[in-house]
């Protein structure tokens, strides 16, 4: 008996084929799945560990050579914003359109990745570039054109230009995602993601910030390199397979095509509305930028000290990704969205009033790490709510409406600043545009309520 069951379970095995996922042609085993998301996942921990480089140290290098809070602003935070106003519309745009052997994602990032080593490892040299430089009389009598400090206007020249190649590859990244995931598991893959992208912050913050005033120069060089190196492998690793033929107007001018995206993105109400929850979620980040000075001019701790705070922040967040996915699995998006951005609102408006010392400093920013990970929602809410095939052109829309935003707010924050010469006003911003992309985020439920509120619903005419 025991001989014929076990002839029965090996013959079962045979003429079951094992479990396959697809998206568009391409079909992937467990073993392939295995294989996309460790390259999909090394590359975004190489990805967000360059990202973190920038508005991390480059703050405390501009300090370190008088910036004003409000130049420390700009530089650090609103040039990429401004840049992604123009930039990131026409990338996008074209991205979903181009159709090559390697994808329509892949050409932007490869072709883009070593300007974006080159000048990123090249920013904390400004420095001996500017001493190079004035050796020409002609150079020196430009820079005295500007009422800018000469190595200001430099740091600002190598991040512009670092900047506009990097938005080749920050346009398309993302979009590379659900390109080559099957849909069935990007939300195990988002939660993933995130884990992964906390586990780099974690590194940054515990291991590395805490040289980011001695030793600058290493941490952009060895990290340009890395990533570099890394991105590259990963696009060679990954198939984006094929995608459908697109049919192109004949006699379509650019003008046309500026016409057709602003009425495909900006004349729906439910976009408009999610574009601007989304845009509240980074206004409510600008503040990020100068958390570093509230804990070491106000609460007294050492770059040491903050980046192991930081640290900690992030072991939080990586324990709770995986239960906030299975949270958005189970719920859906708005539901859990809408919850973690007013308690996350709510948490860090208590902290503005409660947050007086060295502990009660520690306590509050470790607070928000638990419920800021059902944020995790925005992602899963966009791939449902922006249709398919334009999903590039809708991600960029709704940058170019964030990136409007941050440009004008990161101006404001360096403003009261330098007005008040005090941190403290940090949390009650984040908290009170928390709350506000929560009331957006709660129109958009109420509405996708009355359309049929199904998971895989597209708003392809919305009103």
């Amino acid at each position: 008996m025991s001989q014929e069951s076990s002839v029965e379970k090996l013959k079962s095995a045979v003429s079951d084929p094992p479990k396959t996922f697809s998206i568009r042609n391409l079909v992937y085993t467990r073993a392939g799945i295995a294989a996309l998301f460790s390259w999909l996942l090394w590359g975004d921990f190489m990805f967000q560990l360059m990202e973190a480089v920038e508005p991390k140290v480059l703050p405390l290098l501009l300090k370190q050579h008088g910036a004003t809070n409000q130049q420390i602003a700009f530089i650090a935070g609103s040039i990429m914003m401004l840049l992604n106003t123009f930039m990131n519309p026409v990338i996008s745009y074209n991205s979903d359109r181009t159709r090559t052997r390697w994808g329509r994602r892949k050409p932007y990032i490869i072709l883009t990745t070593p300007f974006v080593v080159f000048f990123l490892a090249a920013t904390p040299f400004a420095p001996e570039i500017l001493n190079y430089l004035q050796t020409s009389s002609m150079v020196s009598n430009f820079f005295a054109i500007f009422p800018l400090p000469p190595i200001i206007l430099l740091f600002g020249f190598l991040v512009v230009v670092y900047q506009i190649f990097n938005l080749f590859v920050a346009s398309v990244y993302y979009y590379l995602l659900p390109d080559v995931v099957p849909h069935e598991l990007l939300g195990r893959f988002y939660s993933l993601f995130r884990i992964v992208s906390g586990l780099s912050g974690l590194i940054f913050n515990y291991f590395i910030f805490k040289y980011a005033e001695t030793d600058a120069k290493a941490i952009f060089v060895v990290i340009a390199l890395l990533y570099g190196i890394t991105i590259l492998m990963m696009c060679w690793k990954i198939d984006e397979g094929q995608y459908p033929p697109v049919t192109r107007e004949k006699g379509m001018t650019v003008w046309d095509g500026i016409c057709n995206y602003g009425k495909e993105c900006f004349s729906s109400k439910y976009y408009w509305t999610m574009f601007l929850g989304s845009a509240c979620i980074n206004i409510s980040a600008c503040s990020n930028l100068f958390y570093v000075f509230l804990y070491n001019k106000n609460l007294g701790y050492s770059l040491d000290q903050f980046g192991k705070l930081s640290a900690y922040v992030i072991v939080l967040q990586i324990i709770c990704y995986y239960s906030a996915g299975i949270i958005i699995d189970r719920w859906g998006a708005h539901k859990t969205l809408i919850l973690g951005l007013f308690v996350t609102a709510g948490l860090h408006i208590l902290s503005y009033f409660l947050i007086t010392d060295y502990w009660s400093g520690f306590i509050w920013m470790l607070l928000p790490a638990f419920s800021s990970t059902l944020l995790l929602a925005t992602a899963k809410l966009e791939v449902i709510t922006f249709p398919g095939e334009r999903y590039g052109q809708f991600c960029s829309a709704q940058a170019l409406v964030k990136s409007i935003a941050i440009v004008g707010m990161n101006y404001v924050i360096g403003v009261i600043a330098d007005k008040l010469q005090t941190f403290w006003f940090l949390n009650l911003w984040k908290g009170i545009f928390l709350a506000l992309s929560g009331v957006f985020i709660v129109l958009i439920y109420f509405q996708w309520l009355k359309r049929g509120a199904h998971e895989d619903f597209r708003q392809e005419d919305a009103d």
